[in-house]
């Protein structure tokens, strides 16, 4: 079992496309990763994904991120349906 946890160095992008509840918000970062694993190591990482608003308080979320390590780059992609306040 891998437990990532990142730190962004870098502050997001956001760009508004479009009106009303159709909205779409890409964002990209980069950072760092630590490996809790036991080998205690730090990685760069990148991460990037777009937001869709699909209904007033339902947002689609469609992320990948990249961890470089020395053994090779680990890729995870993510998908979730988030409710906004």
């Amino acid at each position: 079992m891998k437990v990532k946890h990142a730190v962004r160095m870098m502050g997001n992008v956001t760009i508004l496309v479009g009106s009303g509840q159709q909205r779409i918000y890409p964002y990209a970062g980069g950072g760092i990763a630590y490996n809790a694993d036991g080998s205690s190591r730090v990685d760069p990482m990148i991460t990037g994904g777009i937001d869709i608003g699909v209904a007033r308080n339902l947002v689609l979320d469609l992320n990948l991120n990249m961890l470089f390590q020395p053994g090779g780059t680990d890729t995870e992609f993510t998908a979730s349906i988030n409710y906004a306040f």
